[in-house]
């Protein structure tokens, strides 16, 4: 393997820091689980803390009040999930969240569980929401509350569990070949393991030994979910200059088309002028890219690069092509103003098979070029 340059082995030894290290599969014996804590423990401080009382726990990826509008007349919302293959009834406050999302670990103060999720209500969530309201009564947006709305649709797109997955897949293999270069070649990093284990008592063999899994892959580097949640917060702003270059249209199911379905990753990427043998990356700098976000059960919210700003209604049959786009974009839920066997049964079939993050290692003379792609 090549020798990596200066600037990579130092961002290597500070992602290496910031926790990445997963013990490997394999068993071992006492002493070599003893090693591994070593390197463990040189990378990722061991972290303790209480919880008070009253703070808020589950956070939601997709609001309650965007969820409500899904939910039928009584207020009741159908929740499919294609893991356990079950419908149940629900409200908002029992969908839409995952327990401790929006955790981090704040510089002095410890795990803190309310300040992210707190700082999004406030400032995305509330003024995005009488934004929304506007819209579905088909008012103009326009000034501050364009862009709460723009805003809005940008922290939808990157606080959910889908795309953490996503940039986690993304960073995943660069954060691997950071780590097996640092064993391999990083001197700074390699001493710090020697002397860390050594000062407990292991010997240069075990030492080498424990250099040597991670230099060969058998320790996984991946980001925490600390720097996964914090990188895709500081991406709101560059998405949201992104979403401000875009034509919004606005489009209501025709009277006998179906309700619209939301799942959650309620945000959806496509490029129409692509064929399944031939997809294309789907991001936002794609001229031909479309965004479509359903924003009731009956509204959705549809971006391109041209086209028009307006309101206006789906076409007889798009309706049923937003939900089938919604089953094949959902991680594990969907939320639905209705019970139905057969959507059950269509959830679990297409969840997951939409666009997922391919990744490719070229090599190019001495250097290598690591390239993902999300199609």
């Amino acid at each position: 393997m090549n020798r990596p340059a200066k600037r990579c082995a130092c961002r290597a030894v500070g992602l290496a820091k910031a926790g990445l290290f997963t013990e490997p599969k394999t068993s071992a014996s006492q002493n070599e689980r003893v090693n591994h804590a070593h390197i463990r423990r040189h990378t990722r401080p061991r972290l303790y803390y209480s919880v008070a009382k009253n703070v808020p726990r589950n956070h939601h990826y997709i609001c309650e009040f965007l969820l409500k509008n899904f939910a039928d007349d009584d207020g009741t919302l159908w929740i499919y999930d294609s893991e356990l293959r079950k419908c149940r009834d629900g409200n908002t406050r029992s969908a839409g969240f995952e327990r401790d999302l929006y955790a981090l670990t704040l510089v002095g103060k410890g795990r803190d569980f309310a300040a992210l999720e707190k700082a999004l209500e406030q400032q995305i969530d509330s003024p995005g929401a009488v934004a929304i309201r506007r819209l579905l009564n088909h008012e103009q947006c326009s000034g501050p509350e364009w862009m709460n709305f723009l805003g809005f649709v940008a922290a939808q797109l990157l606080r959910t569990p889908a795309f953490f997955d996503r940039l986690t897949a993304v960073q995943a293999p660069v954060m691997q070949e950071m780590l097996e270069r640092m064993a391999n070649f990083d001197p700074k990093f390699r001493e710090g393991v020697r002397k860390s284990m050594m000062k407990r008592g292991a010997t240069s063999a075990e030492v080498e030994r424990q250099l040597q899994a991670a230099g060969s892959g058998r320790y996984k580097a991946r980001p925490n979910r600390d720097w996964i949640v914090a990188n895709a917060v500081r991406l709101i702003p560059v998405i949201h200059s992104e979403l401000e270059a875009m034509h919004w249209t606005f489009l209501d199911v025709p009277d006998g088309g179906p309700d619209l379905l939301i799942s959650d990753c309620p945000v959806m990427l496509t490029d129409p002028s692509a064929d399944d043998r031939n997809p294309k990356p789907l991001g936002l700098k794609n001229p031909n890219i479309e965004l479509a976000m359903p924003l009731s059960r009956r509204m959705v919210a549809v971006a391109r690069r041209e086209g028009p700003n307006s309101f206006g209604k789906l076409v007889d049959g798009s309706a049923e092509i937003v939900n089938l786009r919604t089953l094949s974009y959902a991680r594990r839920f969907v939320f639905a103003s209705y019970r139905s066997n057969q959507l059950l049964a269509t959830a679990t079939r297409l969840c997951g098979s939409g666009p997922k993050v391919h990744f490719r290692k070229i090599r190019m003379g001495k250097g290598l070029a690591m390239i993902s792609e999300y199609r």
